[in-house]
């Protein structure tokens, strides 16, 4: 089960506001109760004189206390936004280098303008069927209960959709072009324009996951 994400920083924030906002009123307001006290009983002996150094000591303690809760509280905050931010990109690092992975695969897949040297130097190549395959296998496998993220989960959805409109669009091809010697032609061509689309929409796809990871990271320092 992943863990808790604080979704936005707001509330912290307000309260490191309402916090500082309290310090300013209740020093402020000592320091008018002082003066008016002053002005209206001012020392006039010896002793009077020790009591309000005493007076004004007191303020500054209380005031010394209040900057301090307020510094521990703003320096907690920092550091439990630093530990927030090293979980969010744990949480991406999986997920955003497979979907990488697969539009790398993907990308490889024979243009429209493919010669038949360089189609069949593709769908003969184990190299990049292994590495497709092993591409969508691991799209398959991310649990997406562990992402805390509706839009990165839909965008891996959304690559593994494109994977196997891809596999399906060079398993066709590769059929079709080891029969392109035949009696009866196959239009083998119409393959690669569905592989062309695939490489589109992936890159579609890759780009708005990066948007989505963006925000993700920054989300939470706003």
């Amino acid at each position: 089960m992943a863990r808790a994400i604080a979704p936005e920083n707001n509330i912290g924030s307000s309260r490191m506001v309402t916090l500082r906002n309290i310090a300013i009123f209740a020093v402020a307001f000592l320091i008018v109760v002082m003066l008016t006290a002053f002005f209206k009983w001012p020392p006039m002996t010896s002793s009077d004189w020790a009591a309000w150094v005493q007076a004004i000591g007191a303020i500054g303690a209380i005031g010394v206390a209040i900057y301090v809760s307020w510094a521990q509280a703003k320096n907690d905050r920092a550091r439990a936004d630093e530990r927030d931010h090293a979980e969010r990109l744990r949480l991406l690092e999986g997920p955003m280098g497979i979907i990488g992975a697969a539009v790398r695969a993907i990308s490889k897949a024979p243009s429209p303008s493919a010669d038949e040297a360089e189609v069949e130097g593709i769908v003969s190549n184990e190299s990049w069927w292994s590495e497709f395959m092993r591409a969508q296998t691991a799209l398959i496998n991310i649990p997406l209960h562990t992402i805390p993220w509706w839009g990165i989960s839909e965008c891996i959805l959304e690559m593994l959709t494109h994977v196997d409109k891809c596999r399906n669009a060079m398993q066709k091809l590769n059929h079709e072009f080891a029969q392109r010697h035949n009696t009866v032609p196959v239009v083998w061509r119409e393959s690669l324009s569905v592989l062309d689309a695939c490489v589109l929409e992936a890159l579609v796809t890759w780009k708005k996951a990066n948007t989505e990871a963006d925000q993700v990271v920054k989300r939470h320092r706003v």
